[in-house]
């Protein structure tokens, strides 16, 4: 998928670049002026060096990257040491990786939704700063009545609303 992504990026800069020149008429601006530039060999010339470079970075990317890291793969050590596997992939890369993924996703999860409680905070705090504790009081007031007053959802429907039939009966008693 990468490198077919290199591909389609590289051929669209290319199909850019030719229409760009065509658009502006650059070949005859060139020709009026006196410069001898064949345009058609500029257009080779920079998909030569955009592959080339393309195809370097990529290649070189995960190399990089785990280099500038320090980083090593356990898929390997696991397997070693514990499924004595010397070649290839064995079965405690493939139970590494899903529960590595796991845990991470998990744990950003969990960062994003401190990320986004924190600017939720900091919103109704500037808010409150700029309108006054009073005011902020209202507008919350005022949402929370606005919210007792909507229809509920049909019974189709409810799994998908965040406060269902039984969360505005609870709301009514309290």
């Amino acid at each position: 998928m990468r490198i077919l992504l290199f591909l389609a990026t590289n051929a669209a800069i290319l199909v850019a670049i030719s229409i760009v020149f065509q658009i502006f008429g650059f070949e005859g601006i060139l020709q009026e002026n006196g410069v001898d530039l064949d345009l058609k060999a500029l257009l080779l010339m920079s998909a030569v060096i955009g592959f080339g470079g393309s195809f370097i970075s990529l290649a070189m990317s995960k190399w990089m990257a785990k280099r500038a890291m320090g980083i090593r793969i356990i898929g390997h050590v696991v397997d070693r040491v514990v499924f004595k596997t010397q070649r290839g992939y064995g079965p405690a890369y493939f139970i590494t990786s899903i529960a590595a993924q796991i845990f991470l996703s998990i744990l950003a999860s969990m960062i994003v939704m401190w990320f986004s409680r924190r600017r939720e905070f900091r919103a109704d705090a500037g808010g409150s700063e700029l309108a006054g504790r009073d005011k902020m009081i209202a507008a919350l007031r005022r949402l929370q009545q606005a919210s007792g007053e909507q229809e509920s959802l049909p019974d189709q429907l409810a799994a998908f609303g965040i406060a269902g039939e039984s969360a505005m009966a609870s709301s009514d008693c309290a």
